[in-house]
């Protein structure tokens, strides 16, 4: 069974092209990322070897640019939105030890299956001028649990003594997969800010009771693009509440498809957001279609326009946040799957629900309407 990684193609399509502005490089990888195929190739290697080749064609500004706009493409949640405005949310307004005179106090945190999310006020005193930053990330990072767990990290030797510590035998790049920090406000006259932190995880987070977070640099970037580096020792360590713990998710089963005859479906609505996985086989009694390179011609739209209905008449689509739980690959013997994540929760979910989505086949377009009941 093979599959063509269609994002080397894509990639090369982008660094081959004759961009020269950084608006247009913007549009390309849009193009490139909304076409995406994620599967079993990671989605660092398609940010790897896209900035190495940015960098190589315009030079590292661009590539920065370019860096800053994938990780907010990565992490702009509807569902975590909504359970936050739900109350699924701890107010914590815990300090945050240190070594330095930069004060930091985490005011708030919500976590699901493949987030964590806190609110921090970081106060600098003498150290930064808070009105020339532009951006603030968070670098030497790990965060771990009581069972010493890794939950996050975005440094290979921290992770590498941590696992050597604890015999532990796992990958890096499993645990750095994508993060965003967001300066949400600005206080000027107290020379603080107050950022919020999302960390994406490709895998179901453990359900954690004592959560450790630690981070040795600040790292600020001013409004002229210089970079300052702030070294200190931040750590702090959070009881997580009983709603954290004792997360739970819904499963679905389907009662009806109409449009197409998918029995196959695995539907699960969670905390901050949903996923389904589907198999359709296309049953074409012809030897001389080759389903695999139909199914390549299709650039990935043999499913198109999905999206969720409730009861109540409203509407979910698909996120733009979980790229590694987006899959649609074509098989040479006529199968597809499918697997994407939603905006729908907990908080809006319904007893019956309908998935709409129109399936693009070798026997032409079908509109596919899929009843499920929990």
């Amino acid at each position: 069974m093979n599959i063509i990684d269609e994002e080397d193609r894509r990639i090369n399509a982008i660094l081959s092209a004759n961009i020269y502005e950084p608006d247009s490089y913007t549009s390309a990888i849009v193009t490139a990322l909304n076409k995406r195929s994620i599967n079993s190739f990671n989605i660092r290697k398609f940010i790897i070897a896209l900035l190495s080749g940015l960098m190589l064609i315009s030079g590292i500004a661009y590539a920065r640019e370019i860096e800053r706009f994938i990780l907010r493409f990565f992490n702009n949640s509807k569902g975590l939105d909504t359970a936050i405005e739900s109350g699924y949310i701890e107010e914590i307004n815990q300090r945050v030890d240190t070594m330095s005179d930069i004060d930091i106090k985490i005011q708030s945190i919500t976590m699901d299956e493949n987030n964590i999310n806190f609110n921090m006020i970081m106060s600098f005193g003498s150290s930064l001028n808070v009105a020339d930053i532009k951006e603030i990330y968070l670098n030497e990072m790990i965060l771990t649990d009581e069972m010493n767990n890794i939950l996050y990290c975005n440094n290979q030797a921290i992770f590498n003594e941590y696992c050597n510590l604890n015999n532990l035998n796992l990958n890096y790049i499993n645990f750095n997969v994508a993060s965003n920090i967001n300066i949400e406000d600005q206080n000027k006259d107290d020379n603080c800010i107050e950022v919020n932190v999302n960390l994406y995880s490709q895998s179901h987070l453990p359900k954690s009771k004592v959560l450790n977070i630690k981070f040795n640099v600040i790292k600020a970037v001013l409004n002229n693009n210089e970079e300052g580096f702030l070294n200190g020792a931040w750590e702090t360590v959070i009881n997580l509440p009983e709603k954290f713990l004792n997360r739970e998710y819904q499963d679905y089963i389907i009662y009806e498809s109409i449009g197409a005859d998918i029995k196959d479906v695995t539907f699960s609505v969670y905390n901050t957001c949903s996923k389904l996985e589907l198999y359709y086989y296309d049953e074409v009694e012809d030897d001389n279609i080759n389903f695999f390179e139909w199914g390549t011609k299709q650039k990935n739209k043999m499913i198109e326009n999905a999206y969720i209905e409730n009861e109540n008449g409203n509407v979910f689509y698909k996120e733009e946040v979980h790229s590694e739980d987006s899959v649609m690959i074509y098989f040479s013997d006529g199968s597809l799957h499918y697997k994407e994540t939603f905006s729908l929760t907990q908080f809006d979910a319904t007893d019956n629900l309908t998935i709409h989505f129109t399936i693009n086949t070798v026997k032409g377009r079908k509109d596919v309407t899929l009843k499920l009941k929990r």
